[in-house]
């Protein structure tokens, strides 16, 4: 329930107030410190603060890592780019229990939750530094544009129609029509003006 909280009401603010990269480490941040507490123990106190820590990392660092991977790359290698984040998780979860089980029989209890603490701190100091991304053409998002509002776009690349859609066919035969009233009526002012009676 509070994961589903998270994703829904939390991440888009953060996003939008942090940014994607500033959010990213916020998250690897409260991941490490809940992995932390794991490791130290503490009984059941311990056990609930670290929960609400990790359910509050992993619930932002999921959606922030697609929506930075999507920032980041360009519009032709988005595909590629998830691809490999998506395997990249998948894999860590083959691996990542089979590494903890090791550790817990080798080494003890706290082990898994330390060196998951590590990584947490290691892909912390790899998330890139500096100004968010801005990709030519991306969407730019808003608070609300995280929970599926509308978009805001570069307006060169967005030229709505004016005006309703114009039937080809309806207006050649408009034309065609008034074409015809108007060789009509002047080949009735030549006969009026020269005297003869049209039959």
């Amino acid at each position: 329930m509070l994961m589903v909280l998270i994703q829904t009401r939390v991440v888009g603010p953060v996003n939008a107030l942090l940014g994607s990269r500033s959010a990213l480490r916020v998250a690897l941040v409260a991941v490490a410190a809940g992995m932390g507490v794991l490791a130290a123990g503490g009984g059941w106190a311990g056990l609930a603060v670290a929960l609400v820590l990790l359910v509050v990392g992993q619930g932002v660092f999921g959606p922030t890592l697609s929506h930075a991977t999507v920032e980041t790359v360009g519009d032709a290698g988005r595909g590629a780019a998830l691809g490999l984040q998506q395997g990249a998780g998948a894999l860590g979860r083959i691996v990542g229990p089979l590494l903890a089980g090791l550790l817990l029989d080798r080494v003890g209890v706290g082990a898994p939750y330390l060196v998951a603490a590590g990584l947490a701190l290691v892909a912390l100091a790899v998330v890139p530094s500096g100004s968010e991304p801005s990709a030519p053409g991306a969407p730019r998002q808003n608070p609300e544009n995280l929970h599926g509002d509308a978009v805001v776009r570069d307006p060169q690349q967005w030229n709505p129609p004016v005006g309703p859609p114009v039937d080809r066919a309806l207006s050649d035969r408009t034309y065609s029509a008034k074409a015809s009233a108007e060789t009509f009526r002047d080949s009735q002012n030549q006969t009026c003006g020269s005297g003869r009676r049209p039959r």
